[in-house]
């Protein structure tokens, strides 16, 4: 998707002239009004800062340097989810298997940011979306459906 200039200002506005209302006794009428629609461009994507880092690619690098690296890094998430997380949440599960949102998301056929929603309480997932995301975490499906429903806030 292509980042616009953001504005406050409507893009493009339309006006009905009549509106088709419905009561509870499946009568129709015909009623003038007007209906207004806004159309917002999109923001536009964080901009580059020169010589910044992506923790994420930074990590990757990391752990594909070598297979000891690879590990450390799997032991300190499970450091993490040990010593910050009392509940078991999705996250924890996650951190336990020594996973990152992303490796997660890639096993489980998900996206990272459909991953970090869903550790926030922000989406209810399909039933085929736990039954993957379960098995990926070595889980059943009644734990999984625990841990969606615990805070996610270690």
């Amino acid at each position: 998707m292509k980042s616009q200039n953001v504005s406050s200002k409507p893009i493009k506005h339309l006006v009905s002239q009549t509106s088709q209302l419905t009561d509870v006794n499946q009568r129709t009428e015909t009623v003038k009004s007007k209906v207004i629609f806004y159309e917002f461009s999109v923001p536009p994507k964080p901009l580059d800062l020169s010589g910044a880092i992506d923790i994420d690619a930074l990590v990757a690098e990391f752990e594909s340097l070598s297979p000891q690296n690879s590990e450390a890094i799997t032991k300190g998430r499970q450091w993490v989810a040990d010593t910050f997380y009392v509940d078991t949440s999705i996250a924890k599960l996650r951190l336990e298997r020594g996973l990152s949102q992303a490796e997660l998301a890639r096993q489980a056929r998900t996206s990272q940011s459909y991953i970090a929603r869903l550790e926030q309480g922000k989406v209810d997932p399909q039933i085929s979306t736990v039954q993957k995301i379960a098995a990926v975490l070595g889980v059943s499906i009644e734990v999984f459906v625990q841990a969606l429903f615990t805070e996610t806030n270690p």
